[in-house]
């Protein structure tokens, strides 16, 4: 027989959890009449995707009669917050998998189906995340009436505050059915792209939330997915953005530098002016005309909206203090120069520790946007004592002294709490003169249009839209 998905009812007859006590969970649920009660079992886990699932022993089963069964188990006593799934077994297989809804969400949901009789067989299944990857699996159900197939939202974090996902069912028996789910609350996604005047295209994504306090939008794409790959960028709710037009200027979030040749931070700004496109309902604008969209690459300089990335050093073990210090190694005459990129100073210091030959001249520099955060530097001798510092006003800091061999480290920080990206450079040759990289920013004129993804529900959270077929 086709399988048919059909939206899960607000009201679900069964399975249900039909009521929540201080120390049980009783639920109710269909399975073939005349199922003996010592074939059904009970399983739980907080963990929807998990393999190995507890055996709730202290189940009672009991008939209501005909295909109605119901089941009390203690209430569960994880930690608060937890949601608990449970899933019902006859003969070891599977009857139906669902969730109690009654706890507190959780960090692991599902997508649930429902099918217009009792279905039983394998259920092949693959999601389309947000980020371009696919997940696939299988349910294999016995007299199945719902299931829930596994997704966990925190696993699909291409788009902050929301998840847009395809899903796509192919039965054993019917059709390959498509639905799309929104998790998210109130937010909506807008596939974007710009045009430069040589028919150039590059892709971005908005996220428009909508809140108490007015509308915001922000550039949401990652790493490797589209154009601007830095992240989500920081909310920008300037500007207008109605039913009729769009007149907003929005940033990406800053990128170190450690990802590209040069080695400096940078970040991209989008301005958009157009208008929405007649007869598009409020889903289409754009800005016919070259310069309707402009483009800014600001390198060498950090979104002064949000705080700069933390970066790998800090990320993977910190060095906030001298005694965890990263230790760059030894200047050498086969190895003279030490260059770190992709560095930046976000609410702690950097130290950083080397050794050098007795009588070299040691040259130590690191360059930033002094505009988007004064940074300053102390180094110490091999005792751990400070013997100088660099405080100037400059896009750069530096120290040159002859060495006496052994240890020296040095501390990066902000000045009154600053923030902001940095690069470094140690060596016993000259350096060449400091530069804050703003010299590689371009500003490229396009046109652009943004339409917007189809909308979920009113009541959202893990909703069917109409299938394509």
């Amino acid at each position: 027989m086709p399988l048919v998905l059909q939206p899960v009812p607000a009201q679900v007859t069964s399975p249900k959890v039909d009521s929540v006590s201080s120390t049980e969970v009783a639920i109710s649920f269909t399975a073939p009449p005349g199922t003996p009660l010592a074939n059904l079992a009970l399983e739980s886990n907080p963990d929807l995707s998990a393999t190995n699932w507890n055996v709730e022993a202290g189940a009672s089963f009991s008939l209501v009669g005909g295909s109605a069964f119901s089941v009390t188990v203690p209430r569960p006593t994880g930690p608060a917050g937890e949601r608990r799934f449970y899933r019902i077994l006859l003969d070891g297989e599977v009857i139906v998998t669902f969730d109690t809804d009654d706890f507190a969400e959780g960090g692991t949901a599902g997508f649930p189906v429902t099918f217009d009789a009792p279905f039983t067989g394998s259920v092949p299944y693959s999601i389309l995340r947000s980020d371009g990857s696919t997940l696939e699996g299988t349910l294999n159900l016995t007299h199945a009436t719902s299931a829930v197939i596994p997704f966990s939202v925190a696993d699909d974090d291409a788009v902050s505050g929301g998840r847009f996902v395809t899903l796509s069912v192919s039965p054993e028996a019917g059709s390959s059915f498509t639905r799309s789910y929104d998790i998210s609350d109130n937010d909506q996604l807008w596939d974007g792209v710009f045009t430069d005047s040589d028919g150039g295209e590059l892709t971005f994504v908005l996220e428009d939330i909508v809140q108490a306090g007015g509308r915001s939008l922000r550039l949401v794409n990652r790493d490797g997915a589209s154009f601007f790959p830095a992240g989500a960028g920081p909310l920008v709710s300037s500007g207008t953005f109605d039913d009729s037009s769009i007149s907003v200027t929005i940033g990406s979030a800053t990128r170190l530098g450690d990802e590209n040749a040069f080695g400096f931070p940078s970040y991209y700004e989008l301005t958009l002016d157009g208008l929405v496109r007649s007869g598009s309902d409020g889903r289409y604008f754009e800005g016919e005309n070259l310069g309707d969209a402009v483009l800014v690459h600001h390198v060498g300089r950090i979104n002064p909206a949000v705080d700069p990335p933390t970066d790998r050093l800090d990320a993977e073990a910190g060095n906030d203090s001298l005694p965890s210090a990263t230790d760059l190694g030894a200047l050498s005459p086969a190895e003279p120069t030490i260059a770190l990129n992709g560095l930046s100073i976000n609410g702690d210091p950097d130290f950083y520790r080397f050794t050098s030959p007795g009588g070299a001249t040691v040259n130590i520099r690191i360059e930033f946007a002094h505009a988007d955060g004064d940074l300053d530097m102390t180094r110490y001798d091999g005792g751990g004592t400070s013997v100088e510092f660099s405080n100037g006003t400059a896009d750069h800091e530096q120290f040159t002294f002859v060495s006496a061999g052994g240890t020296s480290t040095i501390q990066v920080y902000g000045f009154s709490g600053a923030r902001n990206a940095y690069r470094l450079m140690i060596s016993t040759e000259a350096l060449p003169p400091p530069t804050s990289g703003a010299h590689l920013g371009t500003t490229v004129d396009g046109r652009f249009a943004i339409i917007k993804r189809p909308l979920p529900p009113a009541d959202g959270k893990a909703a069917l839209i109409t299938p394509a077929h």
